[in-house]
């Protein structure tokens, strides 16, 4: 077996840019109407985020990860609430309702950020587990509760559910994000709404997708990668 090269530096920086280039692609083509796209961004991300015990993604071969960078966070902030109680939330996304048509469309909000999804900078390992939604609430009593974060979703989309591979298997957290079942139920004219199956966990990604990339913006370092410029990293700086 031959040996093993390694990659320059300029070779990694090289590799950011084609990523990056992967994810606007797919953004734009998602927001133009095709929402299957959401996949591919879930493989870009993974690519550019998920770190293993045998696999090192991109940014922790750059050394950006897990201190270096600072991740743009749109969660939605929910007030405290009493002991018993339990709020609605649609997560990284909101939900657009046409009450002619009866159907609710789960909708990432991009950059429209009210205060409530005005947020701090957050740590790489605080932004990728920490949990956006969950479905606990004293309706669900006797129901399994899930929590759902961003590597969570990432992963399913990426390793499970055809963004990378086909897994003839889903877990059961990933099938209520695909069922909807327990994140949110509207009643339009009195009627259930139609929400497409997939529908959250595609606008979930898309939104997933924007943060990464306001936050690869808006680092000097990372701009100045995707710019062709020098990066600015320290010689021993990569991971």
């Amino acid at each position: 077996m031959g040996g093993q090269h390694v990659l320059a530096l300029a070779d990694l920086e090289e590799h950011l840019r084609r990523q990056v280039a992967y994810l606007r692609r797919s953004a734009a083509a998602y927001d133009e109407g095709a929402t299957d796209e959401a996949f591919r961004l879930a493989t870009t991300v993974r690519v550019l985020c998920h770190q293993t015990a045998n696999s090192r993604s991109l940014l922790h071969q750059l050394g950006l990860l897990p201190q270096r960078l600072r991740f743009v966070n749109t969660a939605l902030q929910l007030p405290d609430l009493p002991p018993g109680s339990f709020a609605i939330n649609p997560g990284l996304c909101t939900v657009r309702v046409n009450f002619d048509a009866g159907t609710a469309t789960p909708t990432p909000v991009l950059d429209d950020l009210g205060p409530d999804r005005t947020n701090p900078l957050q740590a790489f390992d605080e932004w990728w587990v920490t949990r956006f939604l969950t479905n606990e609430s004293p309706l669900r009593v006797g129901r399994r509760a899930f929590t759902y974060s961003r590597r969570n979703v990432v992963l399913q989309m990426a390793n499970k559910d055809g963004g990378a591979h086909v897994d003839p298997q889903m877990s059961d957290h990933y099938q209520a994000l695909v069922d909807h079942d327990g994140v949110v139920g509207l009643v339009v004219n009195g009627q259930q709404a139609s929400i497409p199956r997939r529908a959250f966990v595609t606008a979930w990604m898309r939104q997933i997708a924007h943060e990464v990339q306001r936050t690869l913006e808006r680092d000097f370092r990372t701009r100045a990668i995707l710019e062709g410029g020098p990066s600015g990293l320290p010689p021993g700086a990569r991971g």
